[in-house]
């Protein structure tokens, strides 16, 4: 695919590098060409004030197809998120017992933690 305009801009700032490329996949599949800007800077340790978020860019032209791009594809992560909250519980593998946020069951004892080898009860 050839791209007469060269001029890029700022698409989107993403929040770290797994959201930056997640992005950029997701515009490329589109036909979108995508580029990261700030990919070497993260992980350094930078003065004040300098912002080293990494930032998606793509031609001028095509920006508001990306824009629509990212806000289907943060719509979709939003959802995700909501799913993975309503799973169900955990359950104690001993009785059953719908255990809430606590490591022992309440019913009968039981714990996920793993016993210390060598030490007494």
């Amino acid at each position: 695919m050839e791209y007469t305009d060269t001029r890029f801009v700022e698409a989107f700032r993403a929040a770290d590098l797994i959201e930056a490329h997640t992005i950029q996949i997701a515009m490329e599949a589109a036909g979108i060409q995508a580029e990261i800007d700030g990919e070497s800077l993260q992980g350094g340790e930078y003065p004040l004030g300098w912002c080293t978020a990494p930032r998606l860019l793509v031609a001028e032209s095509q920006v508001d197809t990306a824009r629509e791009i990212i806000l289907r594809a943060q719509t979709r992560r939003i959802a995700n998120l909501r799913e993975d909250e309503n799973d169900e519980p955990l359950r104690c593998l001993a009785c059953g017992q719908t255990m809430g946020k606590t490591d022992n069951c309440s019913a009968c004892g039981w714990t996920y933690q793993a016993e210390t080898v060598g030490q007494d009860k």
